[in-house]
């Protein structure tokens, strides 16, 4: 499914479409990654693997935020 994305997103034209595509993909996956996360720190009954998920978090959440304003200001 990535390389089918970046396949079309390889043969569009660049611009305020090409942006906006890029972006918007962006936001959906790193939506996808916090959830995944989320999910993961509920589950998981390893010590490590919880402290390296609490410890990513927060960067997830700010890629997510951070691209969520270049996105609120392509619309």
């Amino acid at each position: 499914a990535a390389s089918k994305w970046k396949d079309s997103l390889t043969a569009m034209a660049r611009g305020a479409a090409w942006d906006k595509a890029y972006i918007d993909h962006e936001v959906t996956t790193h939506e996808a990654v916090l959830n995944t996360a989320q999910t993961a720190l509920g589950a998981t009954q390893n010590a490590d693997l919880k402290a390296l998920i609490q410890k990513a978090a927060p960067n997830i959440q700010a890629h997510l935020d951070h691209a969520k304003q270049i996105q609120s200001k392509l619309k």
